[in-house]
């Protein structure tokens, strides 16, 4: 993690078969697959460890991804909030589509990530 509880992360993959939809494109749900993977990758190095879990996730979609192309969400996170039993960081992603030519981007994402401290885990969401 960077100072300030600020983290990074990316998530790299192919597109292939069985990633795409009935119209050949990467499916919306794989999409967010990969931004939730990179950004809780950036929120774990934002806080130091893991045990966080997705709280919520808003995914705008912008363009296709094709079979072949390579795929890269990459992530950044930061605390946004904290108490004795909870905290929380807020975190952006961005995936960017290409086939070695210019890469575009192909959607984002916002989420919030919840962190329950061992006292108060038996109320977290899992």
């Amino acid at each position: 993690g960077e100072a300030g509880g600020v983290g990074r992360a990316m998530e790299r993959h192919r597109v292939e078969g069985g990633m795409l939809n009935e119209v050949g494109l990467l499916f919306g749900g794989c999409q967010a697959l990969l931004h939730e993977r990179a950004a809780g990758l950036a929120a774990d190095c934002a806080v130091g460890h893991g045990g966080l879990v997705l709280g919520a996730m808003s995914v705008t979609y912008l363009a296709a991804a094709k079979r072949g192309q390579s795929v890269e969400a990459r992530a950044t996170a930061r605390a946004a909030w904290g108490g004795e039993s909870t905290s929380g960081l807020v975190a952006t992603s961005c995936l960017m589509a290409g086939s070695g030519k210019a890469d575009k981007v192909v959607s984002e994402a916002r989420m919030r990530f919840h962190h329950v401290a061992a006292a108060g885990a038996r109320g977290s969401m899992r």
